[in-house]
């Protein structure tokens, strides 16, 4: 992900999402690990750019259990001027499935 903020440096562009953490996650990577990513690289796009920052969380995934990324990803956001995208919430049903 650090590699990207370089080329978004030369990018006319106002609003940059990220996605990111799924495949680690999924690949049981410690969310402290992606944290330290994620946070550098906001802080990266930040530095490098003049533009809106938004974090989406996990979708629900069958393979793993993504809540504590989530609430990792809400942690970023509060501590970085970033707005989070809850996705998650899109794919529950009214039952909590």
């Amino acid at each position: 992900m650090l590699d990207i903020c370089e080329k978004l440096s030369n990018m006319n562009t106002s609003k940059i999402v990220i996605f990111a953490g799924e495949n680690d996650v999924s690949n049981g990577q410690p969310i402290s690990l992606i944290k330290d990513i994620i946070f550098k690289t906001a802080q990266c796009i930040q530095d490098q750019t003049n533009c809106d920052i938004f974090i989406c969380k996990i979708s629900p995934r069958r393979d793993v259990a993504v809540r504590d990324f989530n609430f990792m990803l809400e942690d970023v956001s509060s501590e970085l001027p970033v707005k989070l995208i809850d996705c998650y919430n899109y794919f529950v049903y009214g039952n909590g499935q």
